[in-house]
Parts: structure tokens; C-alpha cells; sequence
């Protein structure tokens, strides 16, 4: 059975039946569903009234009157396992993607008419997984997470997340002490420092609050000739780590301006224009730009830092353009090629390995990408909602192979924090309350 993914002429020209052989499938649900994907675009309409759809409307219902969407009970009914959205679902994870088509049809239908539909049994699951997942980071995350979680969502306190990162910056006013959780290296390090720079923008620190300033001047002090900040050292070693933190020479050929760009974007917007901190900083942004530009493939990790760069730079527009010769727009539009090279966009191979996702890249819809990937970014968000786990969490995609008990707490960690990620993004795309 071929089943054609969108239709080009007049709806009127399709046909209101469709004629398949049971042995062309061996399956009467997908005989149902081709049914239902031509009756979908049929012009015409029949109440669907109170009662309970059955199996065999599936091949009879004309959905005109879905699509006017007048009727709650008739979008509930359509979002369930047994209605024709899960049996699409079901069908395609089943036969490796041989229905995904039209799978991706009736989402694009309901996403059309309803372009903040989500579907009324998939949006109440996923606030209770959020409410579950809350009371598991108040209970079993660490006190940073749950204060970051109590901040997003629950009008926190800044000062309470400001207070708790404190605890794990240095004298010199780097971040090390396991910040970032397969990075167990107590003493300061670029990756930590990072995440921390990441957290101070989450809750939109001001540049004069000590911790700015000093993680600022920690920064303009280590900061190597070369314009990059060290990615691995050495000492990193000595403690618990993950495989892709273990030092070696050459490593930092692995990272190139990982994190380096991004921490070079916060120095700028937490520095004066024109100050030696900036110059500093806009040093870093052009040999990373020279990079960028000349780049067929890159990292997904490293790539996504500079898209981190070009969101920075939006208020700086004109200083961007002096500095570096490129306009933005130009960088943006490179970023977006590569971004099309490294997204994984069959969503099959989602769960077969860690790949570059849709939200990966675009964690709000006023993402620049997002107009380029919305059914794709749609897709990640409702296969995320369907991952949930009994606590309202996500597996932890990858391990050390080492050091096992260490990363018995990172994995914890590690848990608090996509909790905290995801469910943001959620937010962000309006499928939480």
C-alpha cells in the first residue's frame, strides 16, 4: 500500500474512498488508516455526536468535523492510544517508520487548526509527570537544582540560587567542585565555569553582583595567549571524570572553542564596550568565527555554543559587525547550515543513540530555527513527553565505564538537571500550564 504524504490539487479531487486489498498489509488497522487519511481531507460533514468512537469509524468518520474543531470530546478522543493519532503512532514505531508519513500528516493537520494543540491526554500525562518530577527534586536533587527548579517555576527566589552556586566557586573565582557533573575536578576549570556562566544568565545576574565580577576577572586572568580557555587539564585526571574529560595531548583539538566561544559571548555582555575585558573577549570571537565559517561539520555541543553566541549578540548588533567584519545575519546563516548537517531528523534513530536533536538546538519558539523545524520540534517534544518515567524524569543517555560509584551520584545529578532543562522547554512551547 502506498499512502501519499500531503495532497497537491484541490481537496475536492481526492478521492472520499479508497480501495486496498487486506493482503497488500495483512493488517485491517491499516486498511483503517488509509481510510482515515483520505476521509480527512474529504469536504463534507457528519456530526460525530456523544458516543464513543469504535474501531470501524476509523474507516467511516469524516474528520471536517474535527478539523472545525467544535468538539473537546471528539480532540480527546482523537489524541488517545486508540484513537487514530496513537494508532498512527503505534503503527509507524511498529513497522520502522512505514506509516510515519501519515503519521506526520494528521499531526500537521491538528498543528494547522490548532497550532497550540497538544492533545488534551498527552498534556494533562505531562502535568502530572511535572508535578511528580517536582516533588523528586525537592526530595532527591541537588538543593542548586531545586532551587533553579523553584526559580522557573514557581517565582523563586534568584538570591537562592546565587547563594547555593556560590558554594561552588573558588578563591580565585573560577568554578570547579563537580558543578558540572561528569567534571569532578575540584579546583577551577572552563567547563564549570561555564556552567555557572550559564545559571548567572538563567536568573539574569546583574554584571555588578560579586559573583559576576569575580568570575569575570577569573576569566581575564586565565584566559591562554592563544584566545581560548583550556578545555581539559591535566590535573582532571586525578579525579572521577567521564571518558570525554580525560586529558591527553592534543585533546584540546577535540574541543576547539568548546567552551571557549560561549564563555567569550558572556564576558562581552557582562563587560563595557570598549573595555580591555571586552577586547579580551572579541579576540576570542573572531579566531572562533574563523573557524565557524570555514566549518563543513561540527560538534553538536560546540555548535550549539555558538548559537549561544549569536542570541548574545542580537543587542549588539553593530559592535558585532566592527568587530568581527561578519554580519550577523551572516553567522546566524551558517549556523543554520551546519545545524541542518549535524540534526539527526528521522525520529527512528532517536532513541538508538545520542544524536543532535530538534530541541538541542531550539529550546523556544522564538528560536530563529524554529520556523524551519517546527513538525520536527513538535515530534521531540511529544516523544520526551512520552519518555517520562514513574517520577516524572528521563533516563540518563550515556555512563562513564569507570569509576562506578561516582557516577551512581553524577547519574542523580545529571537526572535533576534534565528534569530541570526539559521541562523548561516545555514550558517555553506552552505544553505545561
Amino acid at each position: 500500500m502506498v499512502i501519499q504524504p500531503f495532497v497537491s490539487k484541490s481537496v475536492r479531487s481526492c478521492p472520499g474512498k479508497i480501495t486496498v486489498q487486506k493482503g497488500e498489509t495483512g493488517k485491517f488497522d491499516e486498511l483503517l488508516l488509509a481510510r482515515c487519511y483520505y476521509e480527512a481531507v474529504r469536504i463534507q460533514e457528519e456530526r460525530f455526536g456523544d458516543r464513543t468512537a469504535s474501531a470501524d469509524d476509523l474507516g467511516i468518520l469524516p474528520l471536517r468535523h474535527v478539523l472545525k474543531g467544535n468538539s473537546a470530546q471528539v480532540m480527546a478522543w482523537w489524541a488517545q492510544t486508540d484513537g487514530p493519532y496513537g494508532r498512527c503512532l503505534t503503527l509507524a514505531a511498529q513497522h520502522e517508520g512505514e506509516f510515519s508519513e501519515l503519521s506526520q500528516f494528521i499531526r500537521a493537520i491538528l498543528a494547522y487548526k490548532w497550532p497550540n494543540y497538544k492533545g488534551d491526554v498527552i498534556m494533562e500525562k505531562l502535568q502530572q509527570a511535572f508535578q511528580r518530577a517536582e516533588r523528586w527534586v525537592k526530595r532527591s536533587a541537588r538543593p542548586l537544582e531545586a532551587a533553579r527548579w523553584d526559580y522557573a517555576f514557581n517565582g523563586g527566589s534568584r538570591a537562592r540560587v546565587l547563594d547555593i552556586l556560590a558554594a561552588f566557586q573558588n578563591e580565585d573565582g573560577g568554578f570547579g567542585n563537580a558543578l558540572e557533573p561528569d567534571y569532578w575536578l575540584p579546583s577551577s576549570s572552563s567547563i564549570a565555569t561555564w556552567t555557572a556562566c550559564t545559571i548567572l544568565l538563567e536568573v539574569e545576574a546583574d554584571a555588578d553582583h560579586p559573583l559576576v565580577r569575580s568570575v569575570v576577572n577569573y576569566l581575564c586572568c586565565s584566559q591562554e595567549p592563544t584566545g581560548i580557555w583550556t578545555t581539559v587539564l591535566p590535573e582532571n585526571n586525578d579525579y572521577p571524570h567521564a571518558p570525554w574529560w580525560h586529558w591527553e595531548p592534543g585533546v584540546q583539538e577535540t574541543w576547539m572553542f568548546n567552551p571557549s566561544v560561549a564563555l567569550a559571548a558572556y564576558l562581552i555582555h557582562w563587560s563595557e564596550p570598549g573595555s580591555r575585558t571586552a577586547e579580551q573577549a572579541w579576540m576570542t570571537v573572531r579566531l572562533a568565527l574563523e573557524r565557524l565559517m570555514d566549518c563543513s561539520k561540527m560538534d553538536m555541543h560546540e555548535l550549539s555554543l555558538f548559537l549561544k553566541l549569536k542570541e548574545l549578540m542580537e543587542q549588539r548588533n553593530a559592535a558585532f559587525e566592527t568587530q568581527t567584519n561578519y554580519r550577523l545575519a551572516e553567522v546566524g546563516a551558517k549556523v543554520k547550515e551546519l545545524v541542518g548537517v549535524e540534526l539527526e531528523t528521522d525520529p527512528s534513530k532517536w532513541m538508538e543513540g545520542y544524536f543532535a536533536l530538534p530541541l538541542t538546538f531550539i529550546q523556544s519558539p522564538d528560536s530563529y530555527l524554529y520556523p524551519d523545524y517546527k513538525e520536527l520540534v513538535e515530534e521531540n517534544l511529544r516523544v520526551f513527553a512520552e519518555q517520562v518515567d514513574e517520577d516524572g524524569l528521563w533516563p540518563v543517555a550515556w555512563g562513564w565505564g569507570a569509576y562506578p560509584e561516582e557516577f551512581a551520584v553524577a547519574k542523580r545529578y545529571w537526572q535533576g538537571i534534565i528534569a530541570l532543562e526539559r521541562y523548561r522547554i516545555f514550558k517555553a512551547f506552552g505544553w505545561l500550564e
